[in-house]
């Protein structure tokens, strides 16, 4: 694992107000545990969808997490997770569920090892997440025969 990334989908029957409520409710819970420093909620239904095309409409939560220390020397501090909690109602527009579906039987030993030196020699890059994205690896190394971090930023850089 490059980046201490979480992504979770759960599927439910429908974002009527009653869902909206135990989402909410969810996040009050996590907000006060005591390795959660904030827990942001989004309404992605309706008109506040931006990408209806794309993306089903959802609820999200995003809590900020801390592991605890380790007694490891390396790092004895604990590590702050990014979790990614996603609440939908129509699983098959769901994009990460596809890749769950449709990944697996390519992800080659090769591939795998690909994808994690890319995400490794990325994971300091302020553009990592933002204009560079982990789906952009895997498309280079699964559609594109990419190999190798050189090999991946060559078309980022123009060359």
């Amino acid at each position: 694992m490059v980046r201490r990334d979480l992504d979770v989908t759960v599927v439910c029957p429908r974002l009527d107000t009653a869902a909206h409520e135990r989402v909410a409710a969810l996040g009050a819970r996590l907000a006060v545990h005591e390795r959660v420093r904030q827990v942001r909620l989004r309404n992605d239904t309706g008109a506040w969808n931006e990408d209806p095309d794309a993306y089903p409409d959802g609820l999200y939560l995003g809590p900020s997490y801390r592991s605890p220390a380790s007694h490891s020397p390396c790092p004895p501090e604990g590590r702050d997770w990014t979790l990614d909690l996603w609440f939908v109602d129509d699983p098959a527009r769901q994009p990460d569920l596809a890749h769950l579906r449709e990944l697996p039987p390519r992800l080659t030993p090769q591939a795998r090892t690909a994808i994690l030196r890319i995400k490794h020699a990325w994971a300091h890059n302020p553009d990592y997440g933002r204009t560079v994205r982990g789906w952009d690896v895997y498309r280079a190394v699964l559609d594109g025969g990419v190999r190798t971090p050189e090999e991946f930023e060559r078309p980022r850089r123009g060359t």
